[in-house]
């Protein structure tokens, strides 16, 4: 199970991070747009930890997203 949640949490980081990459966003500005910090999303995009539910819907509604497409990561492979 830990495992398991590992994985969910790296591609989740994995598909937040491509998202902001492809909308050309650095982390500061997604932080400051999301109002949480910096180092927090640069620990959610390197899969250390799994963000809130809160701090999905603030990334997601910054990307201009659903919350349910970021955690949508059916296609993404380790």
């Amino acid at each position: 199970m830990n495992a398991e949640k590992n994985s969910l949490s790296i591609k989740i980081g994995l598909k937040i991070k491509f998202e902001r990459q492809k909308r050309r966003l650095s982390q500061e500005t997604l932080a400051e747009l999301s109002c949480l910090s910096t180092n927090a999303i640069g620990v959610i995009e390197r899969g250390k930890c799994s963000p809130r539910a809160d701090s999905l819907e603030k990334i997601a509604h910054a990307l201009k997203m659903l919350p349910h497409d970021l955690i949508n990561v059916n296609k993404i492979e380790l």
